[in-house]
Order: structure tokens, then sequence, then C-alpha cells
């Protein structure tokens, strides 16, 4: 059987990409803590990038222009620097932090820093997606620990990283990143850092577009994505839960949970407001709005329209013996009445003059 437990790049390079930190092993070999690389690519929950949707406050970009002697916050806005681990491409960090067209040096670099805030997993590779605009880039990768946060030891350097544009993976002996204090031995930050060895004068700086690690696990979660390869959550009953808004692209209709409670609240007021007047109808209202609602037991409705003609005076209608409500009540038109003898002219009203 095949051992895919190391692998080969065309430039001759053998990396070893077992995920198992006990053995180095063959598809199909039982492996007591970890996966062989064919199982971690089936399994969701292991093949998922466990970087997805850092927040902001977790990725530090700086640059430089004098080769890495010195370096400068680049500058770029939380929703720039989220993009570069939310797996959308729509941002691009030149190495110099410069775009401009034929000015591209050895000496623009680019360095990317994630510190762990919100998450606890394994990791074993760093895919990166890249537009280096012809010219030969190189990546290194360092990381520190909880114990030691000032130190920075070397996990690989001087990966040729290309394509324009174009995906790159990079495997790695596994680590855990993140953890809490007493975990001295674990990742507390990693850095990324991207160089030019060679550049073309007719094109511009490389740019990174797009960064991702993997790995063999997650102990504590940040979102669904980072845990199981799909934005939305799930129980046993199957009931999806979507974190954030979800878009209808052809309608444009948005639904959060938001507008899922408004909704409920402006549908449980609808139907207050026809048991209500259905109330109404049958005279209950009054008595409803006095916190008598029949003592709590069951009553026989039995209703009565009634018709009443106005008089002078004041008259209170009340339902018939037998009936214990109104469903209407209807007021006749005034009675009125002229007579005209002569040159007068008498006007009876309900009955008087």
């Amino acid at each position: 059987m095949a051992d895919i437990s190391k692998i080969k790049t065309p430039n001759g390079t053998t990396y070893d990409i077992s995920v198992s930190r006990n053995k180095v092993g063959k598809v199909g070999d039982n492996y007591t803590e970890g996966l062989d690389p064919v199982s971690q690519a089936m399994i969701l929950d292991h093949s998922a990038n466990k970087t997805f949707g850092l927040p902001a406050n977790a990725i530090t970009v700086e640059y430089s222009t004098d080769g890495g002697v010195t370096w400068k916050d680049y500058g770029a806005t939380d929703a720039q620097k989220k993009d570069l681990f939310s797996e959308t491409r729509s941002t691009n960090f030149y190495l110099g932090k410069n775009s401009t067209i034929k000015t591209a040096t050895t000496n623009n670099r680019l360095r990317v820093t994630i510190e762990q805030t919100d998450r606890y997993v394994e990791l074993n590779a760093v895919y990166v997606w890249i537009d280096d605009g012809g010219n030969t880039v190189y990546m290194n990768m360092e990381k520190n620990t909880i114990g030691s946060p000032n130190t920075f030891v070397t996990v690989f350097s001087g990966q040729r990283v290309d394509g324009w544009s174009g995906a790159n993976i990079r495997y790695f002996s596994p680590f855990r990143f993140g953890g809490g204090s007493s975990q001295t031995s674990q990742s507390k930050k990693i850095r990324l850092t991207f160089y030019q060895t060679a550049v073309r004068s007719d094109y511009g700086n490389s740019n990174i577009q797009d960064i991702r690690f993997y790995g063999n696990a997650w102990y504590s979660k940040a979102n669904s994505m980072m845990a199981t390869n799909h934005m939305y959550s799930w129980d046993a009953d199957m009931n999806v839960t979507f974190p954030k808004k979800l878009y209808v692209e052809n309608s444009k209709l948005v639904v959060t949970q938001t507008d899922l409670d408004q909704l409920e609240d402006k549908m449980l007021d609808v139907q207050k407001k026809q048991y209500i007047q259905q109330l109404k109808d049958l005279c209950l209202f009054a008595e409803i709005a006095n916190g008598d609602e029949g003592g709590g037991g069951e009553q026989t409705i039995n209703a009565q329209a009634k018709t009443v003609t106005p008089k002078t005076t004041q008259q209170v209608v009340r339902p018939d013996d037998g009936y214990n409500y109104l469903t209407q009540v209807t007021v006749k038109a005034v009675p009125y009445n002229e007579n005209t003898s002569g040159d007068s002219t008498t006007v009876t009203i309900a009955g008087e003059e």
C-alpha cells in the first residue's frame, strides 16, 4: 500500500504530512491518536479551516520596505483583516504596501501575525493564495508559546509560494494553537513573513489574498465553519441555525434572529387584536379589561341582538331574560314629525313637542 505520509513537491522537496503525533503511517493503518491525510480530508470537522473567522483584534498585518529591518503597521481596517481569514479573497495585501506598477523591489516584505483569542485547535498545514505577478516569492513561518510570548521559533523557512494567482499548501509537524495560561508549551501566536528574491520590472509587488490553517482537531470552537466546514450548526433533531444574516439573492430577503423575533411579535400582536375583536363582538371586552374572565370556569354564551328607539331620557340596554350577552345594539333613527297649520308648524321629536 502506498505510503502517503510524505509528499514530494515538483522541485524535489519532501514534507512529512502525517497528522498523527504518534506515528508516520500509511493509508489503511490504524491511528490511535490522529488521522491519516485521506481520512482527515473525508471528515469535515478535521478538514475545516481552523482559522476561519478570526476576529480583527487577533490579526496584525505589517509591511517593510527595507528588507525586514523595520516594520510598520499596514493600516488595514478591521474588515480588511477579517477578509484575509474568511475565504473571500476580496482584499489584496501587497508586499511593501505598494501596489504601483513597476515599483517591485526585493526590499518589500509583508508580515502577518495571528494570535489565539477565541479558539483552541491543532494545526498541521497552512494554505496561501497569492498573486506573485511573476516575482519569486518565499514564505517563512514562526511561532511562540504561551509560556514564552516574546520568543519566536522557526517552524519552516524558505518555502516557495507562487501563482498568478494561485494556491499553495505547506505541511508541518502538528502543534496546538491556543489553550489556557497553564498550557505554557502551546502556541500563542503564529507569524508568516513573505519576501521577494527576484522581481519583474514590468509588473508590481506580489500580494497575498487568502490565508488558512488546517489541522487534525479542534478543542474549543469560535464558529461552526472552523469546526464542521459548514456555516450553519445543527442539533440531533435536525434543527439548523445560521449565525448571522441569511440572504435570499433574488428577492434580497434578509432573515436574522432579530427579524424572526420581531416577526413573531407582530404575528402575536395580530392574533391578540383578532382575539380582542372577537371578545368585543361578544361584549366580553369590558370584563376582560376589568380583570374578570368569568371566574375561571366555563360559560355558555347565549347572545342577543337588540334594537332600540331613541328617547329624550336615558336608556340602559341589557339582554333580555335567557340571554347573557349582546352581539350588537341597533339604534333606530330619531322619530321626527312636523305638523303645519296655517302660519305655524309643530315639530315632534321622540314623541315630545
